[in-house]
């Protein structure tokens, strides 16, 4: 059954798809009034709904009754440096959704080879990744920001990085398990020393994800699943 964002959805409420999901509806789909669809409104919930209307550029749908959710989000929170290539750092917001991340940001750092990106791009993979592993809760994707300002607004937390003198992260399941916490993954050419200070000051433990070097999208990765396991036991 195909399966539309809607934010407003709710048991008995008749919506709107908004202009790109009605889009997609009428003209990739080509739903028909009478039909049964899916929706969820990115906060946990989904809902059957059948089609009232549609037209060129709107689709009318009553909402029924409500799905059983997909589980909450886990409590972690990722701040990673984009990628050069965006295809990988899209490929690691996939991934990351599909495992339940809460909340990614992402963060400019001294050796980040790139400065910028493209927030609504980001975002519409996201809720593609959404649709495609039946997650009814949108992970929170906030502005890029760089790595200085979000220690100072989002102080404690843990940071992998390379350098000698960290903690394996899989020893630390005691202190993350059932409470919210930053994982903070660096460029390709990891955080500077002068940025793994910074981080030590504003009460981050420095940790280290295994023993092979990790792209940035890997080490994205291996922290969701960390987390992913630990909310689940």
């Amino acid at each position: 059954m195909n399966i539309f964002y809607a934010p407003d959805a709710a048991v008995n409420a008749l919506i709107q798809l908004n202009e790109e999901e009605a889009h997609h509806a009428a003209h990739v789909l080509r739903i028909k009034a009478g039909e049964t669809i899916r929706v969820f409104n990115g906060t946990g919930s989904a809902f059957h709904a059948v089609v009232v209307a549609v037209g060129k550029r709107e689709v009318s749908v009553h909402v029924k009754d409500q799905l059983e959710d997909s589980g909450s989000n886990t409590l972690l929170h990722i701040a990673i440096a984009p990628t050069k290539q965006m295809e990988r750092y899209e490929w690691f917001l996939e991934k990351a959704t599909e495992l339940g991340v809460a909340e990614i940001t992402p963060i400019i750092c001294a050796r980040s080879e790139r400065k910028e990106v493209k927030a609504d791009r980001l975002q519409k993979v996201i809720l593609s990744a959404c649709k495609q592993s039946l997650r009814y809760q949108l992970p929170k994707l906030n502005p890029s920001v760089s790595l200085s300002a979000f220690l100072k607004d989002n102080p404690n937390g843990l940071m992998a990085h390379l350098e000698d003198s960290t903690v394996d992260i899989s020893t630390l399941e005691g202190n993350y398990k059932s409470q919210p916490f930053i994982m903070l993954i660096g460029p390709e050419g990891d955080f500077t020393k002068e940025e793994i200070a910074l981080a030590k000051e504003t009460g981050y433990t420095s940790v280290t994800l295994g023993k092979a070097r990790l792209r940035t999208e890997t080490a994205g990765i291996y922290a969701a699943a960390i987390a992913k396991i630990w909310n689940e036991k």
